[in-house]
């Protein structure tokens, strides 16, 4: 997950690991069934058109968030070097 790729000039910044994240919640989609809706939020990405915007500024998302970052985490732990 962590690398620098000088060959293709690519390197690992702080968006990357977002990019990595968002990759892995399409890849486990069917395992987990994480909504569109539920990935957005957790990068804070705005979905819609203003006028959607306007009637969903208030939604709270925050216990169908948990379980997919609880995921995270424990991925994370799975793969971190001791």
């Amino acid at each position: 997950m962590g690398f620098n790729d000088e060959s293709r000039e690519r390197k690992q910044i702080v968006h990357s690991f977002r990019g990595t994240f968002r990759s892995l919640c399409d890849t486990y989609q069917n395992e987990h069934n994480i909504s569109f809706e539920i990935k957005e939020a957790v990068l804070d990405h705005h979905i819609g058109n203003e006028v959607t915007q306007a009637y969903n500024h208030k939604a709270d998302y925050t216990e169908q968030i948990r379980p997919l970052l609880q995921w995270w985490a424990d991925y994370l732990d799975r793969i971190r070097v001791t």
